[in-house]
């Protein structure tokens, strides 16, 4: 360890306060803003180098320093209870948040809803057990087509909600009344209205990113890492960036075969034991698509997901 980097963490120990439970608001690159569990005081955190990568929602051990305009030191993160996570071609594994009560996706009429993505996104839920609520903002832009594909997530067991992102509005109202206890994620596309969403359930939060922005002194930076805000006193929002796509590399094939709930009741029961469920004789999985027991375009979907998880655990072995 360099000499600088012993003097800095000598000089934080110096100033800091006694150590403190927190969780983490917002990731600066390097730095996180960490708060007090009972909210009564922030501050931007270094992170000690040898802890595992945090997110917003981590509950984490954190030592404050004395002086505001200094930076505490986050020594800790406690176990989370589950986490979003998704592959990126360019850095492999990204956290977006962590410890969810729930997980609200944003979809919208415009642009058209990609369902291939929000099954990725059902399918790290299901295997994380997180409750989902599927929000279609814009509907005033929804068509026929829309309450389509929404019966059949419906028929399945995931609860929606329409909304129009104007305070006040019906459809606000109700996302207030089904937003869990706890850390709800808000995660989408752009430009399906989520920050407009996030303002008509918190109007400070765009004051409260502008603040984000200043402390953490990287400008617009800080619209391309999630940020967690207090909606009231039982519920808080993770904010994420928007999505275009998410990969799930880093699930097994048994995990994407349990992440479809209605297709995990029928795991081994088709006719070979090792079927992949693409064109073998006697598949279960195939012959409920074939009754439309199974919808068509999800069982696509999970073809998909599948194939990708066979591919990437023979390049992972070669």
């Amino acid at each position: 360890m360099s000499t600088r980097i012993l003097q800095h963490q000598n000089d934080l120990a110096a100033n800091s306060a006694p150590p403190l439970s927190g969780r983490v608001i917002a990731h600066f690159g390097r730095s996180v803003l960490v708060e007090s569990l009972d909210h009564s005081l922030s501050q931007t955190c270094h992170v000690r180098a040898q802890l595992e990568a945090i997110a917003a929602g981590d509950q984490v051990i954190w030592t404050p320093a004395r002086h505001e305009q200094d930076f505490g030191v986050v020594t800790e993160v406690v176990p989370r209870f589950n986490c979003v996570e998704r592959s990126t071609p360019q850095s492999g594994q990204k956290i977006i948040a962590s410890n969810l009560n729930q997980w609200c996706m944003v979809l919208a009429p415009v642009p058209p809803p990609s369902l291939s993505m929000l099954d990725a996104c059902l399918v790290l839920a299901e295997i994380q057990k997180i409750p989902v609520l599927i929000v279609l903002n814009k509907r005033d832009q929804a068509g026929p087509e829309n309450d389509i594909w929404l019966q059949r997530y419906s028929s399945i067991g995931y609860e929606h909600v329409l909304t129009q992102a104007t305070l006040g509005s019906e459809g606000i109202r109700q996302l207030q009344d089904l937003l869990a206890e706890g850390q709800c994620l808000l995660s989408g596309p752009s430009g399906v209205g989520k920050s407009s969403l996030l303002n008509a359930l918190h109007p400070d939060a765009r004051q409260l990113t502008q603040i984000l922005s200043l402390r953490s002194g990287l400008g617009q930076h800080t619209t391309t890492t999630a940020r967690l805000f207090h909606i009231n006193t039982k519920s808080s929002i993770i904010d994420s960036p928007g999505i275009r796509s998410f990969g799930l590399d880093h699930l097994s094939t048994d995990e994407i075969l349990r992440g479809y709930r209605e297709i995990t009741p029928l795991l081994g029961q088709c006719r070979f034991r090792n079927c992949r469920h693409h064109a073998e004789p006697g598949c279960a999985l195939l012959e409920s698509v074939h009754s439309g027991t199974i919808h068509q375009e999800r069982f696509q979907s999970f073809q998909t997901l599948l194939k990708q998880s066979y591919s990437h655990a023979s390049y992972q072995k070669s």
